[in-house]
């Protein structure tokens, strides 16, 4: 760290300067003077000397060779290298010299420092000749340079030991000197931040310019302020307070400039404005309770006092009271009570609390105070007077009395009843209210309204007056709460009374938390009856859509091939798509089927001993297809073995649905897992998928009917949002159980079919998947050949699909429009088969196959006979069967199928049917 030379700091700011260089070059002389000259040099306190180009002493002179220990001439002829080989400095320096330079130092030889000037000299072609030379003994002054600097030492020490910060400045206000605790103040880390500058530099630009004025002041008149508070700027921004004491500097009687002890008072600043905020937040505290305060000095004479106070003295500032007994005051008949309690309480040094007395009003009226007084003591403990505060209760003495009136009868009332003031204070609770709000009487009695009301608001009470001064009578409903927290609803009927002059308010409290459980209850079930309709009505427009897709596909084909402009691989492609949206559209029918019937417990399940793996295998067969559109690999990892008790067909129901959703969400050359185990008493079949998964928000309604995780308009998949909540409820029909993983980081979704594992009883085989589709598809040409059908049917295109399915695999057909026409036909032409249309008109097929049945088995009563009908719930399938039909079948009926249902009713008719 870098300072200025501040030796004479206390009384000079001026500079050493310095002493002019020798001329260069000089020759000397010689002449008369010579010999004066030498004398001079002789008795001189220097050494005059000169050396050759060598080094060699050619002259040496003077009576500063006595410090050396040397005599004139003693040195002459020998090297200046050599002589003072041991000084290395000296040496340095005889070899700038020989350099041919032209210079001055100081160096020590022994014990004396010499002051020695070097001049080269060179002759007219510039080759040097040689060097002469002046020393001059420094030492004293050495000596006294080392004093002083020791001196500056010691004064920068002290200096940089206060805690105040430190400054020298000169007559315009710059720093010539600052200590190290005013570079801390200022938040420097470097003199030179400060030094040079005005010391005003970081004063606040708002008053600045008065400082540098009273500063300019000083220095002109020379008289100084003893202290100023100036507020200043920190190196980092921030802000805060100096004190600073500045002093004149003189120099011989002139003045020169300034110093200045520099404090840093911020804190002392902020802790005097706190103590001023806290003493003003106090008297501000005092003057808004209602407690009236005061307190007296030992003679009784009042020092101060808070608002309330002054308002029952009748006076409107503190300086009307202070130095004033209670003689002096309204209440001066009551004075001496009032000063032999000061005079206990102070004598005793015990406080004197709770205690009832009478007091005046400038008024001339009468008030009841409940007075506390403790003695008031100093820092030391010592009692200098009284403090006091009371409580005006002179209207509490009238509500009590007032009270007593009505108490007993109150008290045994079953209704809780709450009598309060204007002020929201309760003057009164009886038995019932207590019992209601769970306190005792003494601790409610201590609370007001808002204490017990949740909605209570000093804007709301003002109101609630209004209106019950205006209505007499007010019925509300608010929220209280009871001493355990409990919060409960009640229905008031509050009655305006007004008693000698004072208003009170007398409620009849009654809980209300039945009806408003009840309302809430209400409320929640037409949320939940209008979260359903909304969401039935997504549903039918969904089903309206997924309808009309598949639609849209078989119009827009059938127009095509209607067209006659198709090629034979196009016609294939029309086909293909035709069947492909029917078997969709099917397939819808069939889940609404499924939902009705689960919504009304009417699914019937036809358990028998099952194969799981096999299903499982026969489910994953019928997703194959997709799957390989998809790139998509399925991975089955079945165990045998593992038998289950259901229906096998809504087994596979479950697991194609299962497949089918895994093979929709699942995004191309993507991963299908089915795992099966068993586990305990259970077998469990995992699905597993690398699809998207399953969303935070769709998971807890995953299982819940006409939900789906995408949006109806923006969904990438079709779908009713039934197959899950099918599935749910086909698995806990065959006491199983199914679940979802919850959603977690990473694609993915995975469902668990849990079944109870059945050990086939003797003499029972295991079912397995029905081949009497596969088997009619492949033997379809031929396989009904010479069989006589009677197809009953009122729609045109219906009965006319049916002709030509049946007649293309070799039937022989006789269409009836009705059941008139078709009973008609079957007396005249006995079929094999029967196939019936239930809705017809004029007779339906119920009452057509009675009929039939009622015939003799020589008349055909007998005939096989099989329902087609588009009414496909198990009610529909059960009054079929009990009217008289072997076989129900709902439309839309799959062609396969119904060859394959009506060639087995034909052999059954034929005795051929497989037991």
């Amino acid at each position: 760290m870098k300072r200025k030379n501040i030796s004479n700091a206390g009384s000079k700011l001026s500079r050493p300067r310095r002493a002019a260089p020798l001329s260069r070059g000089a020759k000397s002389k010689p002449g008369s003077q010579a010999p004066n000259l030498a004398a001079i040099i002789a008795h001189a306190p220097v050494i005059l000397f000169a050396l050759d180009a060598q080094g060699r002493c050619t002259l040496c002179e003077g009576q500063g060779l006595i410090a050396l220990g040397l005599k004139a001439g003693q040195a002459v002829g020998r090297s200046a290298l050599e002589m003072y080989r041991d000084i290395p400095a000296l040496t340095a320096d005889v070899k700038r010299a020989l350099a041919g330079e032209s210079f001055s130092s100081v160096a020590k030889v022994g014990r004396v420092w010499f002051e020695t000037h070097y001049r080269p000299f060179f002759d007219l072609t510039g080759r040097l000749l040689g060097v002469i030379g002046l020393s001059c003994d420094v030492t004293e002054r050495k000596r006294m340079e080392e004093d002083l600097n020791r001196s500056e030492r010691r004064f920068r020490h002290l200096i940089d030991s206060m805690h105040e910060g430190f400054y020298l400045a000169d007559r315009e206000g710059k720093r010539l000197f600052v200590n190290r605790a005013l570079l801390r103040i200022y938040g420097c880390s470097d003199e030179s931040e400060l030094l040079d500058k005005s010391v005003f530099d970081r004063v606040e630009p708002g008053v600045r310019e008065n400082i540098q004025e009273r500063f300019q002041e000083a220095m002109r008149t020379g008289v100084f302020p003893e202290s100023v508070q100036v507020p200043f700027i920190r190196q980092d921004g921030s802000q805060g307070t100096l004190e600073l004491n500045p002093s004149p500097v003189y120099e011989d009687g002139k003045l020169v400039g300034a110093s200045g002890v520099v404090r840093d008072i911020t804190e002392r600043k902020q802790d005097e404005a706190e103590l001023v905020s806290s003493r003003q937040m106090l008297q501000l505290v005092l003057d808004n309770i209602p407690q009236r305060v005061f307190w007296k000095d030992r003679n009784s004479r009042y020092i101060g006092a808070n608002q309330p106070f002054l308002r029952d003295a009748g006076l409107k500032d503190l300086s009307e009271l202070r130095g004033k007994n209670d003689f002096d005051l309204s209440w001066k008949e009551t004075a001496p009570l009032y000063q032999a309690d000061d005079k206990s309480v102070m004598s005793s040094g015990k406080p004197k609390l709770g205690y009832e007395e009478p007091q005046s009003k400038p008024d001339g009226g009468k008030m009841w105070l409940r007075t506390n007084k403790i003695p008031l003591k100093d820092a030391q403990g010592r009692i200098i007077g009284v403090l006091g505060a009371y409580e005006d209760i002179t209207e509490q003495r009238q509500n009590e009395d007032a009270l007593r009136l009505s108490q007993f009868s109150m008290d045994h009332c079953p209704i809780p009843v709450h009598w309060v003031d204007e002020k929201a204070r309760l003057l009164y609770v009886n038995d019932a209210a207590c019992a209601a709000m769970g306190y005792e009487r003494s601790e409610m009695m201590k609370l007001s309204i808002g204490d017990i009301d949740c909605n209570w608001t000093p804007e709301w009470w003002r109101n609630f007056w209004k209106n019950l001064r205006q209505q007499k009578t007010v019925f509300l409903e608010t929220l209280e709460t009871a001493k355990d927290g409990r919060k409960f609803p009640v229905e008031l009927a509050a009655n305006y009374m007004n008693y000698q002059g004072h208003e009170y308010c007398f409620a009849f409290v009654r809980d209300i938390s039945e009806r408003a459980r009840l309302l809430k209850f209400e409320q929640a079930a037409r949320a939940e009856a209008e979260a359903a309709s909304r969401a039935k009505d997504e549903f039918l427009a969904i089903v309206s859509h997924e309808l009309r897709t598949p639609m849209t596909a078989i119009l827009g084909w059938n127009w095509l091939l209607r067209s006659g402009e198709l090629s034979p691989m196009e016609r294939d492609r029309a086909l293909d798509v035709i069947e492909r949206n029917m078997q969709l559209q099917k397939q819808i029918i069939e889940d609404l089927l499924d939902v009705s019937s689960l919504a009304r417990r009417q699914l019937t399940i036809k358990k028998q001993f099952v194969e799981l793996s096999s299903v499982i295998q026969d489910a994953a067969a019928r997703v194959h297809e997709s799957a390989e559109n998809k790139s998509l690999k399925i991975s089955l990892e079945t165990a045998a073995n593992l038998m289950v008790e259901g229906d096998p067909e809504r087994l596979r129901q479950i697991f194609w649905n299962l497949l089918t959703n895994a093979v929709k969400f699942t995004p191309e050359a993507g991963l299908i897992n089915v795992r099966m185990r068993a586990e305990r008493s259970e077998a469990l079949v995992t699905v597993e998928d690398t699809g998207p998964g399953l969303s935070p928000e769709f998971f807890p309604h995953l299982f819940e009917l006409f939900r789906q995780q995408e949006d109806s308009l923006t969904r990438e998949h079709r779908g009713l949002g039934l197959g899950l909540s099918i599935v749910k409820r086909l698995v806990e029909l065959h006491g199983g159980r199914i679940w979802a993983d919850p959603p977690q980081a990473g694609p993915g979704a995975r469902f668990t079919v849990a079944l109870p594992l059945a050990a086939p009883r003797p003499g029972t085989s295991a079912a397995t998947p029905d081949g009497a589709q596969s088997e009619a598809s492949s033997q379809f040409m031929g396989a009904l050949k010479g069989v006589k059908i009677l197809v009953v049917e009122d729609d045109d295109d219906t009965r006319q699909m049916l002709t030509s399915v049946l007649s293309h695999c070799g039937a022989v057909i006789e269409e009836a429009v009705n059941a008139a026409d078709g009973f008609s036909r079957f007396a005249r032409n006995r079929p094999d088969v029967i196939v019936s249309d239930i809705a017809m008109p004029g007779e339906d097929g119920y009452s057509f196959i009675r009929r039939i049945r009622a015939l003799k088995p020589e008349q055909g009563g007998e005939v096989a006979a099989a329902a087609l009908t588009a009414y496909a719930t198990a009610e529909d399938r059960t009054m079929a069967l009990k009217a008289g039909f072997q076989i129900y079948l709902p439309k839309p009926v799959d062609p396969t199928e119904l060859v394959a249902v009506v060639r087995a009713l034909s052999q059954r008719r034929a005795g051929t049917a497989q037991p």
